[in-house]
């Protein structure tokens, strides 16, 4: 009898390896809250910077899946994108941005479901007459050459 294998979500994987791997500096504490965008528990309207910053994954797209010459084999694009904030300064924005992209080149090639993570871009938003600072960074996750099951 064949057995079945649930498939991972790719935003909870995000999260937990967040959360696995931030490494605690003085500039750069673990932010409260890591929240995934569809998840019932932790809606975002209940963010609040007054207990520290915040990290939102979400899906930015849908997967993407192209077939190769022969369609034995297929490859799977998934973008997601990590909103984060901050309402203590810039720099500190960016010691975010710093301390997210150090946990995706640490874990580059591990990431379940995918062969790898490739960072796209990266967004700072500022509304400084309120004292808050975002940022927003786009992922590419990747698998290339999977074999139709």
């Amino acid at each position: 009898m064949p057995t079945f294998t649930n498939e991972s979500d790719p935003l909870e994987v995000m999260k937990n390896l967040l959360e696995d791997n931030w490494v605690v500096f003085e500039d750069i504490p673990k932010p409260a809250n890591i929240l995934v965008a569809n998840d019932p528990n932790d809606p975002i309207s209940r963010v609040n910077l007054n207990k520290g910053d915040y990290v939102i994954i979400r899906a930015e797209a849908q997967e993407t899946i192209r077939g190769r010459g022969n369609y034995h084999y297929y490859d799977r694009i998934y973008q997601v994108s990590i909103e984060f904030a901050t309402k203590e300064s810039r720099q500190r924005l960016r010691n975010i941005n710093r301390a997210i992209k150090a946990i995706i080149w640490d874990n580059i090639h591990n990431f379940a479901g995918y062969q790898f993570i490739r960072p796209l871009a990266y967004v700072e938003m500022m509304e400084e007459n309120l004292n808050i600072w975002k940022g927003k960074m786009t992922i590419e996750l990747i698998s290339q050459a999977v074999p139709i099951e």
